[in-house]
């Protein structure tokens, strides 16, 4: 039974090594070892929020990391999703993806994330799910790469 929770310092090396081991984020030279310091070091912004999908209380098969406000002043901000290569395609990518967008609808009704340029497996999965392409930011992440601006509104 898939259940979501809110991040706990013990899901670090879990959702450290699903972000080392996308080939998404190792074009983005994400090790494990910088992947872990980022989650260890997970903001105490009131805004900030991490929730990890789990199978059965185990490892986290995924996680969706997300700010409720502060993007353009007020819109929400989804700024990391993984999912493990072997749970991909099981729905956890969208589970988590609700859950983050009905925490922010509750501050505002507008959601802004990135993708990457080259991921285009990302584009159709966020079109998927009422996001707008709105504009792009070349070499904001990483020289060479452009990020593309997404963005729905919920109401």
């Amino acid at each position: 039974m898939l259940k979501i929770t809110p991040f706990k310092k013990h899901h670090a090396e879990a959702c450290a090594h699903i972000m080392a081991s996308n080939p998404l984020w190792q074009r983005y030279n994400v090790t494990e070892e910088k992947a872990l310091r980022l989650f260890m070091s997970s903001p105490n912004d009131e805004a900030a929020r991490i929730d990890v999908a789990l199978l059965d209380e185990d490892e986290p098969m995924g996680f969706i990391w997300y700010y409720i406000r502060g993007t353009f002043f007020s819109g929400g901000y989804i700024r990391l999703v993984g999912v493990s290569t072997e749970h991909k395609r099981l729905g956890i990518g969208t589970a988590l993806m609700d859950i983050a967008e009905t925490t922010i609808s509750q501050h505002t009704p507008d959601t802004f994330l990135l993708a990457s340029d080259f991921n285009t497996a990302a584009h159709a999965f966020y079109r998927q799910h009422g996001y707008q392409h709105v504009g792009q930011l070349p070499d904001f992440a990483m020289h060479g790469i452009t990020e593309l601006i997404f963005w729905k509104r919920t109401s």
